[in-house]
This record gives C-alpha cells, sequence and structure tokens, in this order.
C-alpha cells in the first residue's frame, strides 16, 4: 500500500480549520443542549476541553511517532551509521547510534552505546592516533579522520570518521554529532590502483593507454625510456607519429582490421624514437570495452627488440665466421663448398681447393702470448685477402689452417703458380710493435672433379696433400 506523505503546512492548515471547527461546533451545540441549565452547560464545557485536548494529544503522538519511525527508516537505509556523543563531566558518551550499525558493523544498538565499545573495537595500530585526534574535537568545529575498526565477524573495516561539535548559547560543547562511513571498499580499490601503478611504472615494457578516437591519455616510464617521448609530448596526440612506414598503409589498415575483429593485435613493427633512430619492437594492442560491448580504451605494451636483434645478429656472425680474423668458418666455408661443387657440376668447369697450415705457429703463441698470435692470424688475414682480392672463399678452418680456392682452374699450373704465390707472401719476417716473428706455411691443393665430387673427399685429399707438403 502506497505510504501518503503529508507535509507540515498541510497538518497545520488541517489542524486549524479542525480546532475553529470543534471550537465553534462544540460551543453552539453544548449551549443548545444545555442552555436551561448553566451548571451542566460548564461541566459540559469542561468535558468538551478535555476531549479537545485528549484527541490532539493522541493525534500528537501518532504523528510524532510516525515522524520518528519515518526518520529512522531514513536513517537505517543510509550507509552511514549517526550517532551522538554527550558531554559530560566524565568526558563524552554515547547517547545515540543509529540502528544500521548492526547492518554495517554487525553490532546491536545496545552494546554500540557502550561507553568504551568505540574504543575496543579500533584497531591497536590505529587506536592511539585516533584517539589523541578525537581529545582535540573541542579545539575544532568539525573534523574528519580515518582508521580501522573490527567488525562483530572480526574482520577490519575502514571507518571514515566525521564530527561536528554542538554548543549551547555561551559558546561551551554539548554535544558531538558524528557519521561513521564504511569505506573499505574505496580503500581496496585504491589499492588495486595503487599496485597497478606499481606495475605500470615498473614494468620494463612501454605502455600507452589510448582513447576510443587512438588518442594518447598516459604513458608509463619505459614507453619514455625506450622512445625519448615524455608524457607531455604525446599526450592527445595520434600514436601514429611513431611508426616507421616501411610496412605501408595497408600492413596498418590489417592490424586494425584485426583489432576490430578480435579484440587484440600483436606482431612486430618498425617505430622511430625521438632522436630519430628506427628500432624494432614486438607490439600487443588490445581493446577495451564496456559491458555493453562499447569501446573505452586501447592499451597498447611493447618492447624494444634493438638489443635482442643485435645479440641475434652477433650470434648469426659468430654461427658464420671466426671471432679473431672475421673470415668464414669451417661451418661456413663447407657450405660455399658444396655450393661450389653444384656450380661446376652445371657449368662442367674445375677448381681447385687449397688447405694452408702455418709451420711451428704455436711455437709464436708458446714464446710471445695469444694475443701476439691472434694478432699475427689478423694481419695475415688481410694480406691474404688483399692478395687474393675478389675470391672470396678465404676461410679460417681453425687453429692456424685456412683454405681457399680457385674456379674456374683451366690448367693445373695456375693452382700450383698461385700456391707458390701465397707461400712466398708468407714466408717472411712479420713485424708487430718491433716484435720480428719468422713465419712460414705449407699448402695442400686437390683438383675438383678429378680429386674429389664432395665436399668431404676434397678435404680429406686436400688434407692428405697438405701433410705430404709438410713431411
Amino acid at each position: 500500500m502506497k505510504k501518503i506523505y503529508l507535509s507540515p503546512s498541510y497538518l497545520a492548515l488541517v489542524y486549524f480549520i479542525f480546532s475553529v471547527l470543534w471550537i465553534l461546533g462544540s460551543d453552539w451545540l453544548v449551549s443548545f443542549l444545555f442552555y436551561q441549565s448553566p451548571h451542566l452547560l460548564i461541566m459540559a464545557q469542561q468535558y468538551k476541553g478535555l476531549v479537545f485536548v485528549l484527541v490532539t494529544t493522541v493525534l500528537i503522538y501518532v504523528l510524532l511517532r510516525s515522524w520518528k519511525m519515518q526518520l529512522n527508516a531514513y536513517i537505517n537505509a543510509s550507509p552511514a551509521i549517526l550517532y551522538v556523543l554527550k558531554k559530560t563531566d566524565q568526558g563524552f558518551i554515547p547517547k545515540y547510534v543509529s540502528g544500521n550499525v548492526k547492518n554495517l558493523l554487525g553490532f546491536s544498538v545496545n552494546q554500540s552505546l557502550h561507553k568504551d565499545w568505540w574504543q575496543s573495537q579500533i584497531h591497536p595500530e590505529d587506536r592511539s592516533k585516533a584517539l589523541k585526534t578525537f581529545d582535540g574535537i573541542e579545539a575544532h568545529s568539525h573534523l574528519t579522520h580515518e582508521y580501522r575498526v573490527y567488525d562483530a565477524q572480526g574482520h577490519i573495516r575502514y571507518i571514515r570518521d566525521e564530527m561536528q561539535v554542538s554548543c549551547d548559547h555561551k559558546g561551551r560543547v554539548i554535544e558531538v554529532i558524528g557519521t561513521w562511513n564504511d569505506i573499505s571498499t574505496e580503500k581496496e580499490q585504491i589499492q588495486e590502483l595503487n599496485q597497478a601503478k606499481v606495475v605500470f611504472d615498473a614494468t620494463q615494457e612501454g605502455i600507452m593507454i589510448m582513447d576510443k578516437q587512438c588518442q594518447i591519455l598516459n604513458v608509463n616510464k619505459a614507453f619514455t625510456d625506450i622512445t625519448g617521448y615524455h608524457l607531455s609530448e604525446v599526450e592527445g596526440r595520434d600514436p601514429n607519429f611513431l611508426k616507421y612506414d616501411q610496412e605501408g598503409s595497408e600492413y596498418y589498415h590489417n592490424i586494425w582490421d584485426s583489432i576490430r575483429a578480435n579484440g587484440y593485435w600483436q606482431g612486430e613493427v618498425y617505430n622511430r624514437r625521438k632522436n630519430g633512430e628506427i628500432y624494432p619492437e614486438i607490439l600487443t594492442i588490445n581493446r577495451v570495452v564496456d559491458s555493453e560491448n562499447s569501446v573505452l580504451n586501447y592499451v597498447a605494451i611493447f618492447s624494444d627488440l634493438s638489443q635482442m636483434k643485435a645479440s641475434q645478429k652477433k650470434l648469426n656472425f659468430l654461427t658464420d665466421y671466426d671471432v679473431i680474423t672475421r673470415l668464414p668458418n669451417r661451418f661456413s666455408m663447407v657450405r660455399k663448398l658444396q655450393q661450389q661443387i653444384l656450380l661446376s657440376q652445371k657449368t662442367g668447369e674445375s677448381f681447385a681447393l687449397f688447405l694452408l697450415d702455418l709451420d711451428y705457429f704455436k711455437n709464436i703463441n708458446d714464446s710471445y702470448g695469444h694475443s701476439t698470435g691472434d694478432a699475427l692470424l689478423k694481419k695475415l688475414s688481410q694480406k691474404l685477402s688483399e692478395y687474393l682480392d675478389k675470391n672470396d672463399s678465404l676461410s679460417r678452418l681453425g687453429g692456424d689452417e685456412f683454405a681457399f680456392w680457385l674456379s674456374p682452374l683451366d690448367k693445373k699450373i695456375e693452382a700450383e703458380q698461385l700456391a707458390i704465390e701465397v707461400l712466398n707472401l708468407i714466408n717472411q719476417t712479420w713485424i708487430l710493435d718491433d716484435t720480428h716473428l719468422e713465419l712460414s706455411a705449407s699448402i695442400g691443393v686437390c683438383v675438383f672433379p678429378k680429386d674429389g665430387t664432395t665436399s668431404e673427399s676434397l678435404l680429406q685429399n686436400a688434407d692428405a696433400a697438405l701433410y705430404h707438403a709438410k713431411s
């Protein structure tokens, strides 16, 4: 049943009309009934007054009780607990606590009105500060503080306590009116936000948050470290200014088609730093939507791949090249030799494979140290590369052993002549930082296809020829 709300002005008007009608009507009725008996008329007038007082008293009681119940209903429905503390000679004592204390903290009103109840429920770590703050209430007209309390189940709740001082006409404090608001959820949300901010700022991946129009709202420290741009320089801008357009516009259209269809995209792109440097990154873009699947934000997370790419390049170099001489190593040489064999099989041409070994190179390492030996290998490799010119087959097989080939080979004499020239280049005195080093070498030669048709057989025969040359 719907309740009817009667305003005070409406009730006052009704009461006024009722009172006038009662007085005028009852006076006329009493005078009409008892006009012949003055004694009965006086008694009737008295009883009429008593009835009026009784009726109005009952009406006032009913109205006040109704308003009190309505007020309590409003207070109990409120998320805030209302309380009143009365000032006495012994300090402040609880005078009133709203009934919603049961719903919010689990305690009854009677429990809450106990003098020591509030102090006993404060968390031990917050008790001293909360009591000290309350002790200074009389010096303030309004005061707010926060602390933790235990509810009836022993769970910790965060409370925001807001107090207002009430004074008499002489300015003396007579009571304190306050509210307790449970801010536990608010505190948890703040804590979660703080934790998210710590992750946001501490992560090594760059993070960029955009609105639904793809305008930058926020970036983290890693974003600045990677790109060189601070938030003040990019806020409100479209992130397209970061991209390096080597992939073309169609590539980026496909990215956004994927985000619209799947809600995310991940892949490798090239972007440009503030200093103009182009760098590779692994990029993930996620679409953030609300409960109605409407776009709220886009979040881009990326990692700089420059160091990884450089490491990969270095690893690839170490796989195929010698660290000291920077010549192709045995693995790379065998692969190139197999390619040369296939090419010669197609063209029907011959080629000569040379294996070169430095004589007594171990003595140089033992006498002058490996740093001197390495320096000699570098210098020798440069000289051989310059001498062989466009022949890119020169390789270091390991230690003091090198390999190269001559293609095409028209006559065997060409191979013999090249071997003599290389030996003459090596068999001399080498000067390194005023150190004079005597160096000599031996060479073994085999010819494709006469001495072998595979890389294994050619290397075996060239090694046998080298062994024969050294003996």
